[in-house]
């Protein structure tokens, strides 16, 4: 009876060690879990930014052929949507968007004409 007693003790034992290691390794799952969502929410968020930045970068040149096409309402909307978008504050601290910044300042001198 002592022996099966002990054996039956052992048992339980390694069940808790078991069930202790199983909660560890949900938890760490959950943060890694967690901590995955987070990182994708961060890289979608940059894949937009970088979508808008291409299209600021576009837009000096949509600009010019649409004034070519004399179609000044959709140029005023590409100028607008990318004048307002270059000096967003999300944006503001990009050094790369200067160059178009003055393209776009240039062109808003030249709409104003």
């Amino acid at each position: 009876i002592f022996q099966e007693f002990t054996e039956a003790q052992a048992k339980v034992r390694k069940l808790k060690e078991y069930i202790q290691r199983s909660k560890e390794t949900l938890v760490t799952r959950k943060r890694n879990i967690k901590d995955l969502y987070f990182q994708k929410k961060q890289h979608i968020r940059a894949l937009e930014i970088l979508q808008i930045m291409e299209d600021i970068q576009a837009a000096p040149r949509r600009i010019d052929q649409y004034l070519e096409e004399e179609k000044f309402v959709e140029c005023v909307d590409v100028f607008l949507k990318a004048f307002h978008e270059s000096f967003s504050s999300e944006l503001a601290g990009i050094d790369a968007l200067n160059e178009i910044r003055e393209e776009l300042v240039a062109h808003r001198e030249k709409l104003h004409e």
